[in-house]
């Protein structure tokens, strides 16, 4: 009785973990997706409304769900904070801190690194230009993380039963 409880929670534990690695894959493209959301409507405060870009960082960050409010409304925290930050390094420092809660890659962080460096140093119409390359870009690797997403995904899945199983056969 022991030896099967044994194998069982083995097999479960095995196959949670390959649950855990392939949620991974499906979380990137869902937060790639609402990344480009929140830059048209960093684009539609900027240039519509002409909102002030900590309040246009805030309101994004209310209307976004976690971990990208982390990067919206910490960004807009630390140009609101008298620390003197420019946008560019307020951007900086959210992302550095939004990085460990997402599910994005070092390319992806780097799209929005560069993104950053833009910020609020130009005109309203390089502004648009910056976002609208951002936004394309993260299309891109978008497509990139949806292409993985549907080879890996089942594949992770699968693997952690698969080895739960295999390490009771070899254990008992």
């Amino acid at each position: 009785m022991t030896k099967l409880l044994g194998a069982g929670l083995t097999v479960v534990a095995c196959g949670l973990m390959g649950i855990t690695v392939s949620r991974n894959y499906t979380l990137r493209p869902m937060q790639l997706r609402a990344l480009q959301s929140a830059l048209q409507m960093l684009e539609t405060e900027m240039v519509f409304t002409a909102t002030p870009l900590p309040e246009a960082l805030e309101r994004i960050g209310r209307h976004s769900s976690l971990p990208l409010s982390l990067l919206f409304c910490g960004a807009s925290q630390h140009l609101k904070g008298n620390e003197g930050y420019t946008a560019a390094e307020a951007w900086e420092k959210a992302l550095d801190s939004f990085a460990e809660y997402t599910a994005l890659t070092t390319e992806d962080q780097e799209i929005l690194r560069r993104f950053g460096q833009g910020l609020g140093n130009s005109s309203t119409e390089e502004q648009v230009k910056n976002l609208a390359l951002a936004r394309e870009q993260l299309k891109q690797q978008e497509a990139k993380a949806e292409n993985v997403r549907q080879r890996q995904e089942k594949l992770w899945r699968n693997l952690g039963f698969v080895v739960g199983l295999v390490l009771v056969l070899i254990f008992y």
